[in-house]
């Protein structure tokens, strides 16, 4: 049986308008870009770690969506939320941004710090 892809691709500002608004999720999203050599090495960085964390049966009891926007697709969403540096990652719990990661980082920073979320 194939696994789901832990990480959600959002092609339109409604897609992730529709994460934000489950009470309680943490969503994590990545601004990206297909031009952006660093992006795509963090990329499968970002997917490992969402196939650790995410989802309704983390181990924290956490639910998280983990979620890719690429910036040239929907540039809408990344005036929206300041992005100015690829990658981006935001994590948005409640309508509050409660981490914002500007830059790749290694896979043991990004679950520490979604550990918190």
């Amino acid at each position: 049986m194939t696994r789901p892809d832990p990480v959600r691709r959002l092609g339109r500002v409604e897609d992730l308008a529709g994460l934000l608004a489950v009470p309680g999720r943490a969503v994590v999203v990545c601004f990206t870009g297909s031009w952006c050599g660093s992006c795509s090495v963090f990329e499968p960085v970002f997917t490992q770690v969402a196939a650790e964390l995410g989802g309704s049966a983390a181990v924290d009891g956490t639910e998280r969506v983990f979620a890719l926007v690429d910036t040239q697709e929907v540039p809408l969403l990344a005036t929206a939320w300041s992005v100015h540096t690829v990658p981006t990652v935001v994590v948005v719990r409640d309508g509050v941004t409660v981490h914002r990661i500007d830059g790749p980082v290694p896979a043991r920073e990004l679950r520490h710090r979604l550990r918190d979320t």
